[in-house]
C-alpha cells in the first residue's frame, strides 16, 4: 500500500469514526445509556452493525473514545492553571471557569459520561480502568491542592480540601446533565425564566465565594 493510500485510509477511518461518534451521543441523548445498543448506533449512523464493530468492540469502548477525544485540550488547559502561579481564589476561579466553558462546549458527550457513570456500575468500572488519569481527576488534584493552599494562608475557611474538591467534582457532574437535559424532566429550574449564562454564573459564584472568608480570623463554629 502506497503512502497515500495510506493517508487516504487513515483519513476514511477518522470521518468513518467522527460520524459513528456523533449518532452514538444522538441515541445517548434520546434513549439513556442503559437504553442504547450498538443496533441503534448502528442504525443513526447508516452503516450495519458489523461495521460499527470493526471500529470499536461496544459502547463502552465507544464511549472512552469519545472522552479521550474532546479531553486533551482541557486537560493542558487545567494543568496551566494547576502549575500557574496564582494566588489560591484566583486559581480555584480559573479551575470552575475552565470546567464550565467545557462542560457548555461539550455538554452532549459529558452528559452521555455522567449518565452512563452515576447509573450503570460496570460501565462505571470500565470508565475507571481505561480513563485512570482523566479531566476530571486532574479537576479533582488540582482543587484539592488550591483549597490546601487557600486554608493554609488563611484565606478559605478551615474546611477538609480533599472533601470540598470532591462536592465541586461531583456538584459539575450535576451541572453538566442539568444543562444536556434544559432542565426537564428531572429538575424543575425554569429555563425560560432563568438563562443558562446566569445558571453558570450562579454556580461558579457560589462555589467560589463560598469558600472565601471575610478575614483571616478563624471561623467561630
Amino acid at each position: 500500500m502506497s503512502t497515500i493510500q495510506k493517508q487516504k485510509k487513515v483519513l476514511v477511518e477518522e470521518m468513518m469514526r467522527e460520524g459513528i461518534k456523533e449518532a452514538a451521543i444522538t441515541v445517548i441523548q434520546e434513549c439513556g445509556w442503559k437504553g442504547t445498543t450498538m443496533a441503534k448506533i448502528a442504525k443513526a449512523a447508516g452503516v450495519s452493525k458489523g461495521t460499527l464493530y470493526n471500529y470499536f468492540e461496544g459502547k463502552l469502548d465507544m464511549l472512552v473514545f469519545m472522552g479521550k477525544h474532546t479531553s486533551k485540550d482541557l486537560m493542558a488547559q487545567l494543568q496551566n492553571v494547576r502549575t500557574s502561579h496564582l494566588p489560591p481564589p484566583e486559581r480555584v476561579d480559573e479551575l470552575l471557569r475552565v470546567m464550565m466553558e467545557h462542560l457548555d462546549t461539550n455538554r452532549k458527550i459529558t452528559a452521555c459520561f455522567v449518565d452512563a457513570h452515576m447509573n450503570d456500575p460496570e460501565a462505571r468500572e470500565y470508565l475507571h480502568q481505561h480513563m485512570r488519569y482523566s479531566p476530571w481527576h486532574l479537576f479533582f488534584q488540582s482543587m484539592e491542592e488550591a483549597i490546601k493552599e487557600g486554608v493554609q494562608e488563611g484565606v478559605f475557611y478551615p474546611v477538609h480540601p480533599r472533601t470540598v474538591a470532591c462536592i465541586f467534582q461531583h456538584n459539575f457532574f450535576l451541572l453538566a446533565k442539568l444543562l444536556a437535559d434544559e432542565g426537564k424532566p428531572h429538575h424543575d429550574i425554569p429555563f425560560d425564566a432563568v438563562p443558562e449564562k446566569e445558571i453558570i454564573a450562579t454556580f461558579r459564584e457560589f462555589h467560589r465565594h463560598g469558600l472565601i472568608r471575610t478575614s483571616k480570623e478563624v471561623l467561630q463554629v
